[in-house]
């Protein structure tokens, strides 16, 4: 018997976890299984399969060409065929003339700019493709956390929502039992026509508020599917975190990495060009003829002087912009961490404000109902502390929440 009932707390447990919903738990589902989630991954195997080409630079293929040529040389026809075939540094030609079945070309060779031995075209996009994974990285991360930061705000309006409907169902009970109240009184005599259809409106803007708040967080509910969260039941109350004050010093630490991944692309950038712009083309090559048994070795040396290197000279702008715009984000994210701290002292006064506003209208109210009851107050000041009241029960929870959704928020600054 013992066992059977252990049992069924167990099972009664699990169903109550299963059918309620927190907003780490919420949080969890974003990261796990959200659309942002896959296209982030995409964005990563973009560079994955960019590295890959990288790799292969120009051993990437081989090369086919082939030239079909009709001419004419001193009233004599003739047919031409030429092929051509490229693989890396090897290439190979072969031209035929099928009028006279005699081959004009047979050759094979290779051929290699020795510039691009010590510091190729290769090694600079793959530092840079690298260093744009890393940046693609933070953009990640940052898409990913601003999504979590607008679910946050989505849950604390659910929540918020959610509350103001426990608040006014409150409400609506009791201007239901006055309405009674009064409608009977009136019926007798006992009560004045104002304070009866006061009475019965108020108890019916009450039940169209609250048809009304209850249609808006359908609403909201029906939001979470941007997010792929799965929802099922209950939504548990936001727990407040404690905040360390480092937490506050990793706002903006993302901005800052992605400009200073920037920069060193740019210098990358810079360094190849400025590679390119002293070194000149050193294109040797070797190659053999089977048709005339020869070697032929060659040099071929070319370089562009006097010109204006604008390519140079822009990337060279560019990093002088990446200098100001970190010390401009520097700026900006130094003055966003004392906004928030300022704000998480505000959010925590205004919790406890609130709280005492609630208290006083809670007292208030209990004064004038007794007031009402033995006669001493108007039905109009009765109902002006209860709708007091109303709203500043919905003020504090909605304070709360904002705290509490707050403390989850500044892990999501980075």
């Amino acid at each position: 018997m013992k066992n059977t009932k252990i049992k069924l707390l167990f099972l009664i447990l699990t169903s109550m976890n299963l059918y309620s919903i927190d907003l780490e738990n919420a949080i969890t589902q974003l990261e796990n299984q959200s659309y942002t989630v896959e296209k982030n991954k995409l964005n990563l195997d973009y560079y994955e399969i960019n590295r890959a080409l990288i790799d292969k630079g120009e051993w990437n293929g081989l090369t086919l060409n082939v030239d079909n040529k009709y001419y004419d040389t001193v009233g004599k026809s003739h047919y031409g065929l030429s092929t051509q075939a490229e693989y890396g540094i090897f290439n190979y030609r072969f031209d035929y003339d099928t009028l006279d079945s005699k081959v004009i070309e047979n050759r094979i060779g290779i051929s290699k700019d020795l510039k691009e031995l010590y510091y190729s075209q290769y090694d600079s996009q793959r530092i840079i493709n690298d260093l744009s994974l890393e940046s693609q990285k933070v953009t990640n991360q940052q898409t990913l956390e601003a999504q979590i930061i607008n679910l946050i705000d989505l849950y604390k309006n659910y929540k918020n929502k959610e509350k103001e409907i426990e608040v006014e169902e409150k409400t609506l009970v009791v201007k239901e039992r006055d309405y009674k109240i009064i409608k009977r009184k009136y019926e007798v005599g006992t009560a004045s026509e104002y304070d009866h259809i006061s009475s019965r409106v108020e108890y019916e803007k009450s039940l169209l508020g609250l048809d009304n708040m209850k249609r808006e967080l359908l609403v909201l509910t029906e939001n979470f599917k941007v997010y792929n969260v799965i929802l099922d039941g209950k939504f548990d109350d936001i727990r407040k975190r404690d905040l360390e004050k480092d937490e506050f010093y990793n706002i903006g630490v993302t901005d800052l990495k992605n400009i200073k991944l920037t920069e060193k692309v740019n210098v990358e950038k810079l360094r190849r060009e400025k590679y390119v712009n002293s070194m000149p083309e050193l294109n040797a090559e070797m190659s053999y003829s089977f048709e005339n048994d020869e070697v032929i070795v060659g040099l071929g040396v070319k370089k562009t002087l006097f010109n204006y290197k604008g390519e140079y000279e822009q990337i060279k702008n560019e990093l002088k912009k990446n200098q100001v715009d970190y010390l401009d984000t520097k700026a900006t994210v130094e003055n966003k961490i004392k906004e928030n701290m300022i704000q998480y002292t505000t959010l925590q006064t205004n919790e406890l404000i609130t709280q005492k506003e609630l208290e006083v209208r809670k007292k208030d109210y209990e004064v004038y109902n007794k007031k009402y009851e033995l006669g001493m107050s108007t039905y109009s000041d009765y109902l002006e502390r209860l709708n007091a009241l109303d709203l500043a029960a919905r003020e504090y929870e909605k304070a709360k929440n904002e705290l509490a959704s707050f403390t989850y928020k500044i892990k999501y600054m980075n």
